[in-house]
């Protein structure tokens, strides 16, 4: 929750493609439990640790390593690359759910609408005043 009572919900999303082919892909969610995360590889084996590395090896030598962590602290990926002629990709998502966001962007508006018009009204009286 936000200092201004707003409720906040937070998600993101981590995916790394190696030559076209997505090889690693992290989940990370705030929730009223706490920070779930999960991870899968390109095995297709889902893992509920917010970390995990694969390694893939180039048949022309070289490897390409792929780190993905997300957790309470942060959301971090790392590709490590001694291949040559690896098209790599990492696409990041992230979401922010604000379920009152309209109700909220109302009051503050109506906010606004109230503190313009106490201020034309302070200047009338005040230039009222001095004549």
């Amino acid at each position: 929750m936000t200092p201004l009572g707003l409720e906040v919900g937070f998600a993101a999303s981590v995916q790394t493609y190696v030559d076209g082919r997505l090889v690693l892909q992290s989940w990370m969610a705030w929730s009223g439990d706490g920070v779930v995360t999960a991870t899968q590889g390109a095995d297709g084996a889902v893992s509920p640790e917010g970390t995990r590395a694969v390694a893939l090896p180039h048949p022309a030598g070289g490897t390409t390593q792929v780190l993905h962590h997300l957790g309470e602290d942060r959301i971090a990926s790392v590709v490590l690359n001694t291949a040559n002629d690896r098209a790599i990709r990492q696409v990041t998502d992230i979401m922010l759910i604000v379920p009152e966001l309209q109700q909220f962007q109302q009051q503050i508006a109506t906010a606004r609408v109230a503190a313009n018009l106490q201020s034309a009204m302070d200047v009338a009286l005040r230039d009222g005043s001095l004549r």
